[in-house]
């Protein structure tokens, strides 16, 4: 809820670079039904040769323009206090020692192929966990102010229109470092963001390195633990495994 309601003040300060929303009739930019909230937003037409944005090296310098406009938006105090604060332990770091413990379990029959994959890469993923909290600690230290972000910019959350773009799915933002919104890029990228941004974008190694960290628990989460171990069917089972072994080959 408290993101839905970012994302609305959001809208209303005129921020370029997200759909505009559709008011419901009585005058809100979004709704509840159970635990989701939903707002409809006006139709972007994507270009026809590029139905996702692919990080196109010419787009970087205009999403770094963006990315430093979302991160000067001052939201109100009581607002930022309810979204989901950075508190330098990824959220799903436990459910990593989690999937860890289940694997180390010699009473766990199935799931071989995915134990298989885990014992050939645990060193790696143990010094993950460690590295990540070690870091998430290193940044703490630095004592910066939290700021709007984001927090999941990437291809697929980035609508291409002709010569523009709009950034979707604001459910994730949350009070963080602008190096969040860095996690999908790579040095190269980062470079060309800041001709955007500004190069103070480019001085905070710590937070960048943290971020990347925080991903690769993030998705060791997602695809080891949640789809390929506890996965409702074998499809999903399957698609998961396969990514978990393709990240424990990057770690």
């Amino acid at each position: 809820k408290a993101a839905a309601s970012a994302y609305a003040t959001i809208s209303k300060i005129g921020y370029p670079w997200m759909p505009r929303p559709i008011l419901s009739k009585e005058g809100r930019i979004w709704w509840r039904n159970g635990q989701y909230c939903y707002s409809l937003q006006q139709y972007v037409g994507q270009s026809p040769d590029k139905h996702i944005f692919k990080f196109d090296d010419d787009y970087l310098p205009q999403l770094g323009k963006a990315l430093r406009e979302l991160h000067g938006i001052s939201l109100p105090k009581s607002l930022g206090r309810r979204l989901q604060q950075e508190n330098y332990i990824p959220p799903h770091h436990n459910n990593v020692n989690t999937f860890i413990k289940k694997l180390n379990d010699s009473r766990l029959k199935k799931h071989q192929d995915l134990k298989a994959v885990y014992i050939q890469n645990k060193a790696a993923i143990l010094k993950l966990q460690h590295q990540v909290l070690a870091k998430g600690q290193e940044l703490k230290a630095m004592s910066l102010p939290l700021i709007l972000v984001h927090s999941d910019v990437h291809p697929f959350n980035l609508l291409r229109s002709h010569n523009n773009f709009y950034l979707i799915d604001w459910d994730s933002c949350r009070m963080a470092h602008k190096e969040n919104d860095l996690m999908y890029f790579d040095d190269r990228q980062i470079n060309l963001l800041s001709e955007g941004y500004g190069e103070d974008l480019l001085k905070n190694h710590t937070a960048i390195e943290y971020y990347r960290l925080w991903l690769k628990t993030r998705d060791i989460n997602y695809f080891g633990y949640l789809l390929a171990l506890k996965g409702q069917n074998q499809k999903i089972r399957a698609r998961g495994l396969q990514a978990f072994q393709e990240i424990c080959e990057n770690l």
